[in-house]
């Protein structure tokens, strides 16, 4: 009995996995409770909220040299916020982007959520979900393979639908994914309909998926 449990317990977590991983895909990632965001926007939004609890803290025992004193304060705020927009600047600018050269393949639900959240904001992430036996599936996989040798400042990888859906609609195939800094930026579902000139799910060119690719400011 305690082994069925533990084996419940097991098939638990793991769909629970499954389904923040789709959740990921179709909303883009979240902070986790009690997580910062340490973007230049959240910084500005906490100073601003922080300022103002400043003033009305002050506003019970205002005089004329504290409200100098709170004036002070907002300019170093300002002068921090504009120091720090410099200071990411330019270490965006002297940063190289990072070179990719191949398709990588994700085995897990975890894997894909990791990508998401860890790969440099600067750079496309594709993502290929496929089932062997499909025929437009395997048609992409070869031409995104070409692609991430041409594309070498974008990230490919491919992972089997299942993994992240076990009942995965087949009209989907082949779905293509694309996210930056974290978040859904496209949603190719199936990448087939996107293509400017009508074509058969299992018949259509290296040429039309580049063109598909263009056309969402990727290339």
């Amino acid at each position: 009995r305690e082994a069925k449990e533990l084996e419940r317990l097991k098939y638990a977590a793991e769909q629970k996995q499954k389904e923040d991983a789709f959740r990921r895909a179709t909303e883009g990632s979240r902070l986790n409770p009690g997580e910062v965001s340490l973007s230049i926007a959240s910084i500005e939004k906490r100073m601003i909220l922080e300022k103002a609890k400043h003033h009305r803290d002050e506003s019970d025992e205002s005089s004329s040299s504290d409200s100098d004193d709170s004036y002070n304060d907002d300019d170093e705020n300002d002068s921090f916020l504009d120091n720090y927009r410099r200071l990411r600047l330019t270490q965006l600018q002297n940063s190289a982007l990072p070179v990719y050269d191949r398709v990588e393949e994700l085995g897990s639900a975890v894997e894909f959520s990791d990508v998401i959240d860890d790969t440099d904001s600067r750079i496309f992430c594709i993502f290929h979900l496929f089932e062997n036996n499909i025929r437009s599936c395997q048609l992409l996989n070869q031409y995104l393979d070409a692609l991430s040798q041409k594309m070498r400042q974008c990230r490919f990888f491919k992972m089997k639908a299942s993994v992240v859906k076990h009942n995965f609609d087949p009209i989907g195939y082949p779905c293509v994914l694309i996210y930056k800094g974290g978040n859904e930026v496209a949603n190719l579902t199936p990448i087939t309909s996107f293509f400017t000139k009508p074509s058969r799910q299992d018949q259509f060119s290296l040429e039309d998926v580049e063109s598909v690719l263009n056309s969402q400011c990727i290339l």
